[in-house]
């Protein structure tokens, strides 16, 4: 979950700089999510499970071929040569078919749907997590932008009230008040 928190914030930053909308954040936070990225490993174990304990219901053919070829040597000193073929299928089918088969696919296709609903909630949870943290960003940009602008209004403002105090219109006490608001501003 860290890792998730600081590869967010590591986009957000990315998001201040380039200045990239919500959809694409959220298709970079949905890309280099790492618990997406187990889920979709643990869909992958599951379903493979789910098809070999679905082929267990199937009834298993075996087939091989051989072939052999002998030199003979007989009484008279002729060589003779035997070849053989042989071919073999064999077809192999439980009798009893045990409920653990069956519970074990059952098994497998509920967590199939477990981890589908995971997989929605966390996008869920992403979703939302960009959402509050594109909305920080943006909240802050203008924050920056306000601050900015506030730092050389001030600016102008310390620079009139130095002006008017040289030339004696405002006391020391007014200058030195626009003097820390822009080091506040700052």
């Amino acid at each position: 979950m860290k890792k998730i928190n600081l590869m967010i914030i590591f986009i957000f930053i990315v998001i201040s700089l380039n200045g990239i909308n919500l959809k694409q954040a959220y298709k970079i936070a949905l890309k280099n999510s790492s618990e997406l990225k187990k889920l979709k490993v643990k869909g992958e174990i599951n379903n493979l499970n789910k098809t070999n304990t679905l082929m267990n219901f199937f009834p298993n053919i075996n087939y091989s071929y051989d072939y052999s070829k002998d030199k003979i040597q007989t009484l008279e000193g002729n060589n003779l040569i035997q070849k053989a073929h042989n071919y073999s299928v064999s077809l192999s089918t439980p009798i009893f078919y045990t409920n653990k088969n069956f519970l074990l696919y059952q098994t497998y296709s509920i967590n199939s749907e477990i981890n589908k609903n995971n997989k929605k909630i966390i996008k869920n949870e992403i979703f939302l997590k960009t959402l509050n943290y594109y909305l920080d960003v943006l909240k802050n940009k203008e924050k920056y932008q306000f601050w900015k602008y506030e730092v050389k209004s001030s600016k102008k403002l310390l620079m009139k009230a130095k002006k008017m105090y040289r030339q004696q219109q405002i006391i020391k006490l007014d200058m030195l008040e626009n003097k820390y608001y822009h080091s506040y501003a700052k």
